[in-house]
């Protein structure tokens, strides 16, 4: 639940890890093809330290306009390392959420994973016993597509109810003012410029909402084509001059993993074609390829003494990466890896970001593409925990070849490149009004292409669109 400035609308997604993470992350990234992510809040890992759980909870819960609660086969009798059952819990967070927003009149929507039942309320402690009377939807793995569709059609009717009071009241207000005007200008001989009075009301008056997020102002793109001029006729900005920063970046493609049955087919390729693309953008390559822990710790050390303040830092990686105590671990290829704690020996991608951030970069961007099922963590786990949510610094882009909590096969047959990589590179050199927008049609490509079975993630922690072409 990240903590951000208080709104009045906005979508909280309650779910339980162990047992709906992966459809909450999925449904976050198809929910965030219709709404800003900063509609949206999902999560309980940002919480700030030294601050009372539970009302940090009921702060973020207050100013949303709907919940959805994700219910699965093992929300109900999930129990703690006692044994007992966390929705006794009076701390549970997803409790305490639910609990909340029944409590304020919040809309909940029950969302039914994969034929689970709602459950009745003498299943249900006394403040959750409301929540059988709400009316559910249903998430099926076979209809996902359809069913989050659903979804966003019933959050939109909910969105578009709240935020129609503000505009009535707001037109209630100018149409008062407009009378007062007029009597004002009928009693002291006010004469307006015909049509004056009517146009500036026109231009303060609320206009429909749309609760999609509203296009980035355009600007240049990541590679180094130039965007085309607009034309008068087409109404678009001129794009703003090229950004003049250093630009540094840092390739790995691991591939070779002895403990997997044979090398993965594309990073090593992948590699090399980011390196080729970064370098004709100007930018400042360190490249590795099949590297150990010692090898990747010397690339990363050469990267960090690149950055300068004020700096555009790239970090490309291919290969195995694993999330940990919910952090992601980059693997190189000389890794033991046979219990949990192992997968921390690996390169935390957080300390990362965090030490380009420390050296002035104002710019970090992470392209990662490890959300491989691996041979790894079926020494220690029942499935694969795919890759966990970033907490970046600021100025900070992260992005994922899949969702998160999913993990995908190695490319098959001869592909000599990953389908993340390919449509990346295809999408960089198109012009886009700016480096999100190509990175977002980068992700609509990929879940296209795959039927939604690949749906990349992107996290974008930066104040403004950023301008990547390099000065000519």
């Amino acid at each position: 639940m990240p903590g951000r400035a208080a709104r009045t609308t906005g979508i909280f997604i309650n779910y339980r890890r162990e047992d709906s993470s992966g459809v909450a992350g999925r449904l976050c990234d198809r929910l965030s093809r219709t709404f800003s992510q900063d509609e949206m809040f999902i999560d309980v890992d940002a919480m700030k330290p030294g601050i009372d759980f539970a009302k940090q909870i009921d702060e973020q819960v207050s100013r949303c306009a709907v919940v959805l609660a994700v219910i699965g086969s093992k929300w109900l009798d999930a129990k703690d390392e006692k044994g007992c059952r966390r929705l006794e819990h009076p701390r549970d967070h997803v409790r305490i959420e639910l609990a909340t927003a029944l409590k304020r009149e919040i809309p909940v929507i029950p969302l039914l994973v994969d034929g689970t039942v709602l459950p009745s309320e003498d299943d249900l402690p006394e403040d959750l016993k409301a929540l059988p009377h709400r009316h559910a939807l249903e998430l099926r793995h076979s209809r996902f597509a359809a069913d989050s569709d659903a979804v966003i059609k019933a959050l939109n009717g909910i969105l578009r109810r709240r935020k129609r009071w503000p505009q009535i009241l707001g037109g209630l207000a100018l149409a008062a003012l407009a009378v007062s005007a007029f009597l004002f200008g009928s009693v002291v001989g006010f004469r307006a410029i015909p049509g004056s009075f009517e146009r500036a009301v026109a231009r303060t008056t609320p206009q429909p909402t749309d609760i999609r997020p509203p296009s980035a102002a355009p600007t240049p793109e990541l590679t180094s084509t130039p965007s085309p001029l607009p034309t008068a006729a087409s109404n678009v900005a001129a794009p703003a001059p090229p950004d003049s920063r250093d630009r540094v970046a840092l390739v790995i493609g691991n591939a070779n993993y002895p403990d997997a049955d044979e090398p993965l087919k594309t990073p090593v390729n992948d590699a090399l074609l980011m390196s080729q693309g970064l370098t004709g953008a100007k930018f400042t390559v360190v490249s590795g390829e099949n590297l150990s822990s010692d090898g990747m710790r010397e690339k990363l050390n050469q990267f960090y003494a690149s950055v300068k303040p004020g700096s555009i830092a790239i970090l490309f990686f291919g290969g195995y990466a694993i999330q940990s105590n919910r952090r992601t671990y980059l693997i190189p290829v000389d890794l033991q890896i046979w219990r949990e704690a192992d997968v921390r020996d690996g390169i935390d991608l957080e300390t990362v970001l965090n030490e380009i951030h420390s050296r002035g970069a104002t710019l970090k961007i992470a392209l990662i593409d490890g959300s491989r099922r691996n041979p790894y963590e079926r020494r220690f786990r029942d499935r694969s925990a795919g890759l966990a949510p970033v907490i970046a610094p600021v100025g900070s882009i992260v992005m994922y070849s899949t969702a998160l909590n999913q993990v995908q096969n190695d490319a098959g047959g001869n592909a000599r490149n990953s389908l993340f990589v390919t449509e990346l590179l295809k999408n960089v050199r198109t012009p886009h009004p700016n480096a999100q927008q190509a990175l977002t049609q980068t992700r609509f490509a990929i879940s296209a292409d795959t039927h939604d079975e690949q749906v990349p993630w992107i996290s974008d922690g930066t104040p403004q669109g950023f301008n990547l072409a390099p000065s000519r």
